[in-house]
């Protein structure tokens, strides 16, 4: 019995919330049949990914096999990160590039690398730095040069030893 008078409720005061929605958009139809009407038309031209492609697949930077450790933040380990990028049929020159990695933990503007106490700082030949996962916009015909340096994190003791780091260079319209 209980349950039958709550159902009769919520049906009563979902009528009342109908009632005055019907009499609130009656209204609105009424205030806007007195004035002049128009159409909106929407158009538009849908593009796809830029075409473009990277000479290599794999570009490298190889820092050698005589990294000193305690030299690594005096700016001696720097490498131009030598990539060609060839676009065709774009609709427009306006491009941005996208460097994603995962930032070094010991700082979000590195990107890391396998040793836990060494990041690579990426900038281009204008001196922006570049965090991981950060766009840098350009026109194509004037691409950025991207360069690579070694950091180390002060507070801890570099260890010796091969490292790797990696990044993705994603090309796409501004």
């Amino acid at each position: 019995m209980y349950a039958k008078q709550i159902m009769r409720e919520r049906r009563e005061r979902l009528s009342r919330l109908l009632a005055v929605w019907l009499m609130s958009v009656s209204w609105s139809a009424a205030a806007v049949g007195q004035g002049d009407t128009t159409s909106v038309n929407v158009s538009g031209t849908l593009i796809d990914a830029p075409e473009c492609t990277f000479a290599s697949n794999d570009v490298r930077v190889d820092f050698g096999d005589e990294v000193i450790t305690h030299l690594v933040n005096t700016g001696k380990y720097i490498q131009d990160i030598p990539y060609e990028l060839t676009c065709n049929n774009l609709s427009q020159p306006g491009l941005k590039m996208t460097i994603k990695g995962t930032s070094a933990a010991f700082n979000s503007l590195l990107f890391s690398t396998s040793n836990p106490s060494l990041g690579i700082l990426i900038f281009t030949n204008k001196g922006d730095d570049i965090s991981p996962n950060s766009e840098i916009k350009f026109t194509y015909g004037e691409q950025p040069g991207l360069t690579a340096g070694l950091i180390d994190n002060n507070s801890t003791s570099l260890q010796a030893g091969y490292f790797t780091g990696t990044a993705t260079l994603v090309i796409s319209y501004q």
